[in-house]
């Protein structure tokens, strides 16, 4: 009998799911969903039974035979044998996917007679197989009885059905049998050979896995989700929205697409759905146009994710109502302890009160000392989910006891003449126009000296970089104090006082050219006075030392860095020429010059660096009799 081996070109022949009429029938194996990513299945299992070694199978692959039997053939002596194959392919990596297409691809290397053909593709229970114990058929998948076409061939068999039940229940591996028809099984002319190569029998598989929306992350304009209307207040105009989508697919990163379903709660044929591209794992935002929603009228809203392939599951729906009027009114403000425009004595945390003056959706206020409202800032983590702050939480704000109602706030003044600005806010954030209290504080302020000097302009001069030694003491007739803030520019410390309500600390002269030296003290009483501010003129330039005689003798003028890393000098006399001298290691020069008139002089010397840069300078005036 002559074996075929015809390798001018390979057709691929499909096995069609099997009807009344088990028949060869020409399609196509089963096409993948857009988008869905095709790859193949782990095979785990490839093994052939002999019917004259019925209690044993050969693994064909540990084996490493470049073919495997199929039907009937005869051995180098003769004998008659009967052989099946069995396939099982790993599924452990489709969990929780859809399956759009499956396709089982095997490949002949030799046939007995190409005219002559009947090939099997049955699913199995799986499990060991020999001839004597295979696997049971569960279903045939199809069957291959057509003796035309190009031989020998790829075989396709459509299995989607097969692979998705076995995803879909749950299970971990699908087993295959491949065989002759039994009615022509035991005829040589109709069996062959089956090539083992890389990938000479192969299950693809089409997946996709679902993208998915997080109900726990929506919000509109930074605010969580309402799950019940008539939903959050939101100020009116276009109207944000933002969901986190994720898709465990790598391949589908680029692919998402989220709908935003947005209508009235009291018509939802309204519904309408806008469309946008969106990050995986990332929170992705729409802003609905103005033109949508009318003030004072409730709206639902869900989205949705697709990956081109698979649609999420809509959102929990959420709920707003767009709110396009600002408090009408003012607050009004009122102070027992502070009554307006009126001075008093100062050192009691005193109350003050606003009302929403008849504005019935205030639900707060806001407050400032000097006008210039902030406005709260939100905020993101890494993946761009909004984390929601309460801003009546924030500082500056105080929430109503009840819509309309009234809030009370404990303060200290920050100054002596003071201004409090005041303004209402409403569910949605709108803001209303500000009311204005004046309250006037006599001075409570604690003082200071340096080095144990006062300076009645306020202001100090000091070398840069130098050891300053501070002393803070009570504003006479206050409760004791019992804590001391300080700060030297932006940089702030507090210091406890001792028993007689002084407290002295040591600071570094550094910062900008003019340093602002501030404190205020806190009483037991909760009272905080205002700021005591002084000003520090940190010098940078060299420090001169003259000892000057008369004219025609000789001067002596010592230099000493007043900066870091100062190596040399570099002078003038008089605006005349410059000369540079090298500073010893302590960082002092010393020169000398004879001058040839009386009056007035100048020295003007530059620090300057190890690599010759002129850092600062002084002006240094001196008189010659």
């Amino acid at each position: 009998m002559k074996i075929s081996t015809t390798r001018r070109r390979l057709s691929v022949s499909v096995l069609a799911t099997v009807s009344a009429v088990a028949g060869w029938m020409t399609a196509t194996a089963t096409p993948a969903a857009a988008h869905a990513y095709s790859d193949r299945a782990p095979l785990t299992a490839w093994v052939y039974t002999d019917s004259r070694d019925a209690h044993s199978g050969v693994d064909v692959r540990d084996a490493n035979l470049g073919t495997a039997p199929l039907g009937a053939w005869r051995d180098a002596e003769g004998k008659h044998h009967l052989s099946r194959s069995y396939v099982t392919f790993d599924l452990t990596a489709y969990a929780g996917k859809k399956i759009s297409a499956a396709n089982l691809f095997f490949e002949e290397r030799s046939v007995a007679d190409c005219s002559k053909r009947s090939i099997e593709v049955w699913s199995t229970t799986g499990g060991a197989a020999t001839w004597a114990n295979p696997p049971a058929e569960v279903a045939l998948l199809g069957a291959d009885r057509a003796g035309d076409g190009l031989c020998p061939r790829i075989i396709a068999t459509p299995a989607t059905d097969l692979v998705r039940e076995a995803v879909q229940a749950g299970l971990h591996s699908v087993s295959f049998e491949i065989r002759v028809g039994a009615d022509v099984e035991g005829d040589a002319e109709y069996g062959r050979a089956i090539l083992n190569s890389g990938n000479s029998i192969v299950l693809s598989v089409a997946s996709n896995t679902p993208p998915t929306v997080d109900s726990a992350k929506l919000f509109n304009r930074g605010r969580p989700c309402a799950s019940t209307a008539p939903g959050n207040p939101v100020s009116a105009g276009s109207i944000g929205l933002s969901a986190m989508f994720a898709d465990a697919d790598s391949h589908d990163t680029d692919n998402l697409t989220a709908e935003w379903a947005i209508w009235p709660t009291d018509q939802p044929d309204l519904r309408r759905v806008f469309t946008e591209r969106a990050r995986n794992g990332y929170q992705s935002s729409i802003f609905a146009p103005a033109s949508l929603f009318t003030s004072g009228r409730s709206y639902a809203w869900q989205a949705r994710v697709s990956d081109g392939s698979d649609f999420s599951d809509w959102s929990t729906t959420c709920y707003f109502t767009p709110d396009g009027e600002s408090p009408a009114a003012e607050p009004v403000v009122t102070s027992a302890d502070f009554p307006e425009s009126v001075w008093v004595p100062g050192g009691t945390p005193g109350t003050v009160t606003f009302s929403a003056n008849g504005v019935a959706d205030v639900v707060g206020f806001q407050y400032d000392w000097t006008g210039s409202f902030g406005v709260p800032v939100g905020q993101v983590d890494e993946h761009g989910t909004p984390i929601w702050r309460d801003p009546f939480d924030l500082p500056g704000y105080l929430r109503a006891d009840a819509p309309g109602g009234i809030a009370t706030l404990t303060l200290s003044p920050p100054g002596n003449v003071n201004v409090l600005h005041v303004r209402s806010i409403d569910g949605a954030g709108n803001v209303g126009p500000e009311a204005r209290y004046t309250i006037l504080v006599a001075d409570t302020a604690p003082r200071l000296t340096v080095n144990g000097a006062e300076s009645p302009s306020g202001v100090y001069e000091v070398d840069y970089g130098s050891r300053l030694t501070v002393r803070f003491t009570p504003h006479p007739g206050i409760s004791p104090i019992v804590e001391y803030t300080y700060r030297l520019d932006d940089r702030e410390w507090t210091v406890t006082p001792g028993p007689d309500g002084t407290a002295e600390v040591t600071i570094i002269a550094e910062g900008s050219d003019v340093a602002e030296l501030a404190v205020r003290g806190r009483s037991a009483n909760g009272w905080v006075s205002p700021e005591y501010k002084v000003f520090l003129l940190l010098l940078t330039g060299p420090k001169v030392t003259a000892t000057v005689n008369g004219v025609g003798e000789e001067a002596v003028f010592v230099l000493t860095p007043r900066l870091p890393g100062t190596a040399a000098y570099t002078y003038q006399f008089d605006y005349g020429e410059y000369a540079t001298v090298t500073a010893g290691q302590d960082g002092t020069a010393t020169v000398t010059w004879t001058p040839t008139s009386a009056g007035s002089h100048v020295l003007t010397v530059w620090a300057v660096d190890a690599y010759g840069s002129w850092l600062t300078y002084t002006d240094y005036t001196f008189d010659v009799a």
